[in-house]
């Protein structure tokens, strides 16, 4: 069996409380709010994908940068413990503060993983109510195989992420423990289910292997969770990689494969009980307080929400009897439409491979693998709320393989909603739109196509669907085979013209279509109830293509069962109208003719009670009764309306007058307003006239000012004026000396400057003659280098005509006989520095002998 300790009970809260109580003597609860940040508590299992959801979130601003341990779990006692010890920490509520300051997002968010246990504590000691916006997420894993296999590898090599090193250690498989830790997630997964359900809390779904096929859905649900939109470059991410490798795919195999020889399956659930051995009190939680002595046992609150029974299909798992619809008739008969889990089996062959898609506790796919042999049945439904109390009845029950599935089925692009249902109906859960409805989750789930689910589980010999109006998009989404009718089809047929867009869907296929309708009253039970829960409630059902000729056996036509034949819609509707979907419960177990003079008293309100008593009268019928109400209704409705007409001309009447005085307001208002303005211009107009005037006096003052000063400033112009003609009279002779003197100075200047310019005229004659001597001189020398010029030129002329000659000897030698004979010797010279020394100096001596003896 799993061991207790190793996963589920890490006991991670009562080491951190030891610590402070260490640490400082004492360990206080948080008993105040921390922050008004948003904060994402994300539960998890282990190998769920959690991590991964972290880091997506970390990439797009939610999440900040992880702990030293990479893995977003900063309520680890370790980790705890070592932070406190590295800041020198001595409470929880100043760790708490610390964490959410130091691994805050960009966006202002803050995200922690935590276990169940972990989120029952964060609850217990005050954690998570120090954060009134908070947001809670479910990480889940669909495939509990696959998840397991995981968990065993990782607990192996010990590389819980991609980010840890490899391991030399080569894993074992052990099939017993994979399969014991599967019951450990499946049941930790419904606790989890159990305590956001007592809380009042809906948190958000993220399934694993959905998150993988659209990282979309991530972005999506954190901007929906918290209006705020993603960044793309948000804090650092982990660099994650998927570490599922060949080996995973091969133990799974091996697994499914041992189970399959074996042909049975091990559903003891491991002895993991109670994982919460306490949990919160939802109203200390609504309060917003942490528990103090309020604490209460998990079987407590368990016992309250569900319950194990015993029924036709083995130990079932269901919701409180009194608080759905399906665990009421579960708990009263023991089984759950027993007649069309009868009827459907006489029609199908042995070893069918069955696909159940709404299969909400699994009891049609049980049942018919109790009353055929049956090779495989997928158990699908949407419903996250179902999938535990499934996941449960099928592991304790199944007698043949089995898969269990969570996907909403229909067309791809479909428009969908949130769950919604019936309150108190379980079982009636539906994702079509309705605006009137009251929503279970907070978002839609993504749409699987039947063509999908068919290449990974198929093929099938029967499909069951039951999708509370999703039935036509469902056979749409794989139309191209169902079309063909080699698949039967059983499907839900309400009183609503869904069921007739159906059956016209199923004859344009050309199929044999057969109605069947069995009542909800199975008079041989389980559990032998005689009293109906529903007396006279039929459930209906169209039979499309099936193998074999659908016939009433002896005890469906004992339960007045109903099976015909279906050739066109008017005949369905025909047949939906003559099916009783609701009767008194006095009629059960009446012959015709009484149920026929019961329902007549009962048309008519009479009552066995006053039935032939003194002052007893035949009653009226009641669409009679009805019909006379209608009248007096209508009679009723025409002087209401006469009394409306009459009040709306009253009505408009005081309307006009109210608007004729209201007219004459506003224009007296308009009035009053224009006088007040007109007054308030000549106010202004006052004013402004004081002002001017005020303005005006001062000018002249300053005028009459400046005019006195202007005055003493002329008389005093005046005698200055005076002294300085006293002072020109005065000096008028040595002004007259002073101007003679400059006379004889101008005569003087002009005699002395006639000498210089004959004195210049002078000296540029001589300068004149000494230039013409040069420039001849410099002619001369110009016609010397012209001379010289053309000298030079007819020696280049000379030597390029010699280079010529000289090119073209070179060519005549190069082509020469000789020339070729000798080139051989020339390589080897050029070869050998040496020798072609020699040579250079033989041809020297020898140029000289000739030189010397023979010079012509």
């Amino acid at each position: 069996m799993m061991d207790n300790t190793s996963i589920a009970y890490s006991y991670h809260g009562e080491r951190i409380e030891e610590y402070f109580k260490n640490k400082t003597g004492k360990f206080e609860r948080i008993s105040k709010i921390l922050s008004s940040q948003k904060i994402f508590f994300v539960y998890f299992t282990n190998r769920c994908g959690s991590t991964f959801f972290c880091a997506e979130a970390s990439a797009l601003g939610y999440c900040g940068e992880p702990n030293a341990h990479l893995n977003y779990e900063y309520f680890n006692s370790d980790a705890v413990i070592e932070f406190c010890d590295a800041e020198n920490i001595g409470s929880l509520s100043d760790y708490v503060s610390a964490i959410e300051k130091r691994y805050r997002s960009s966006l202002g968010t803050f995200m922690v993983k935590a276990s169940l246990d972990q989120l029952a504590w964060l609850f217990r000691v005050g954690i998570a109510t120090a954060f009134p916006d908070r947001i809670f997420v479910q990480s889940v894993r669909r495939d509990l195989l696959e998840q397991s296999v995981s968990m065993m590898i990782a607990r192996q090599t010990g590389r819980w992420t991609s980010l840890h090193p490899d391991s030399a250690v080569a894993p074992e498989l052990d099939i017993a423990q994979a399969i014991d830790f599967m019951h450990y997630v499946a049941k930790i997964n419904a606790d989890s289910d159990l305590l956001f359900n007592m809380l009042g809390i809906t948190p958000y779904r993220m399934v694993y292997e959905d998150m993988l096929a659209a990282p979309v859905s991530i972005r999506r649900m954190l901007e929906h969770s918290t209006g705020i939109m993603a960044r793309r470059n948000g804090c650092r991410s982990l660099p994650l990689s998927r570490q599922a490798t060949a080996l995973n795919k091969a133990w799974v195999e091996q697994i499914r494969v041992a189970l399959l020889e074996k042909h049975s399956f091990p559903v003891g659930l491991s002895s993991v009980d109670g994982i919460l051995p306490k949990i919160i009190d939802r109203e200390s939680v609504a309060n917003g307080l942490p528990i103090e002595d309020r604490e209460v046992s998990l079987a407590q609150r368990k016992a309250q929400r569900l319950k194990d029974i015993d029924t036709r299909y083995g130990s079932l798992r269901i919701p409180a009897a009194e608080e759905d619809l399906i665990g009421r008739f579960l708990a009263h008969y023991g089984e759950w439409a027993w007649d069309e889990v009868s009827f459907i089996a006489s029609v199908l062959p042995d070893d069918a491979r069955i696909l159940d898609i709404g299969a909400c506790f699994g009891t049609f796919g049980l049942g018919v693998s109790m009353l055929r042999k049956v090779s495989y049945v997928c158990f699908v439904d949407a419903n996250p709320a179902v999938i535990p109390f499934l996941t449960h009845n099928v592991t304790h029950n199944a007698l043949a393989p089995y898969a269990i599935r969570e996907h909403l089925m229909g067309t791809a692009g479909i428009e969908v909603a949130p769950a919604h249902g019936e309150p108190g109906n379980i079982g009636a859960t539906s994702f079509t739109p309705d605006v009137s409805a009251q929503t279970a989750q907070p978002t839609a789930p993504p749409v699987k196509e039947l063509s999908d689910l068919w290449q990974e589980e198929g093929p099938f010999d029967l499909i069951k669907i039951d999708a509370e109006g999703m039935e036509l998009s469902i056979l749409d989404s794989h139309a191209r085979l169902l079309s063909q009718g080699q698949v039967t089809l059983w499907l839900e047929c309400n009183e609503d013209a869904q069921s007739l867009a159906l059956c016209e869907r199923l004859l344009s296929w050309d199929m044999e279509i057969f109605y069947f309708a069995f009542p909800s009253h199975n008079p041989d039970n389980f559990r032998q109830a005689t009293s109906p829960v529903f007396p006279f409630a039929y459930e209906a059902g169209l039979l499309a293509a099936p193998r074999r000729q659908p016939v009433l056996g002896e005890e469906l036509r004992a339960h007045n069962c109903v099976l015909r034949s279906i050739r066109s819609v008017a005949e369905l509707r025909e047949a939906l109208w003559a099916t009783p979907r609701w009767g008194m419960a006095e009629w059960e177990g009446k012959d015709v003719t009484a149920v026929a003079a019961l329902a007549g008293h009962y048309m008519r309100a009479e009552q066995f009670e006053t039935f032939l008593r003194p002052g007893w009268r035949n009653g009226e019928l009641i669409g009679n009764r009805i019909t006379a109400l209608e009248d007096s209704a209508r009679h009723a409705l025409r002087e209401a309306h006469d009394q409306n007409v009459a009040q709306q001309h009253a009505l408009d009447d005081l309307s006009a007058r109210c608007q004729d005085l209201t007219g004459r307001l506003d224009r007296e208002q308009a009035a009053m307003i224009e006088t007040q303005a007109h007054a308030q211009e000549l106010a202004a107009g006052l004013a402004f006239e004081k002002n001017a005037t005020a303005t005006a006096e001062a000018r002249a003052q300053e005028l009459a000012a400046g005019l006195a000063l202007e005055q003493a400033a002329n008389v005093a112009a005046r005698a200055r004026n005076q002294k300085l003609i006293d002072e020109l009279a005065h000096y008028g002779p040595a002004l007259a000396a002073a101007q003679a003197q400059i006379q004889r100075l101008e005569r003087q200047l002009a005699v002395t400057t006639a000498n210089i310019f004959d004195q210049i005229a002078e000296a540029g004659q001589h300068l004149e003659s000494t230039a013409s001597d040069e420039l001849r001189n410099k002619e001369a020398q110009l016609v010397q280098m012209q001379s010289l010029v053309e000298h030079y030129s007819d020696r280049v002329i000379f030597l390029q005509n010699a280079d010529q000659q000289l090119q073209k000897r070179i060519r005549d030698i190069e082509i020469s006989t000789i020339w070729r004979v000798t080139s051989p010797m020339r390589r080897v010279v050029e070869r050998h520095p040496l020798i072609h020394k020699v040579a250079r100096s033989g041809r020297r001596i020898a140029a000289g002998i000739r030189n010397k003896y023979f010079k012509a």
